[in-house]
């Protein structure tokens, strides 16, 4: 884990653009200190000039598009491939007639979103939740 965090701050980092669904920074892992530590993480990260972050809400509900995390990678010969998994199942595509339907969903779900200001808001205020509700 701590290699991929160097690849953010390297010379020349990655682009990365990142849509995380709400359950994601709402599940307590780790206690309140650890999962305030966690989205703390996530506001820093989302300040980097080249990471964009947005949150998908619950209010989406079925309209979210992609039901499980997928990786879209754009190659150094600009190709783009797609990674996803689900419990048993792995898959990493070339074709684009089969990533089509992925960017099409990431990029209805890219506007769906949360903006990445009302998004680092949203985290900031779950995060207030979360050591607000915590035993003292």
């Amino acid at each position: 884990m701590a290699q991929r965090k160097k690849l953010l701050t390297r010379e020349s980092p990655p682009e990365l653009y990142v849509i995380i669904d709400e359950s994601c920074i709402r599940r307590p892992i780790g206690g309140p200190e650890g999962m305030a530590a966690q989205l703390d993480h996530l506001l820093e990260v989302s300040a980097l000039p080249h990471v964009t972050l947005q949150v998908a809400p619950y209010s989406l509900g079925a309209n979210r598009g992609l039901n499980l995390p997928a990786y879209l990678l754009q190659l150094p010969d600009r190709s783009v491939a797609a990674y996803s998994e689900a419990a048993h199942e792995r898959l990493f595509e070339r074709d684009p007639a089969a990533i089509r339907p992925l960017l099409t969903a990431y990029y209805h779900l890219q506007v769906e979103a949360l903006s990445q200001e009302a998004s680092r808001a949203f985290i900031r205020k779950v995060r207030a939740e979360l050591l607000a509700t915590a035993p003292q």
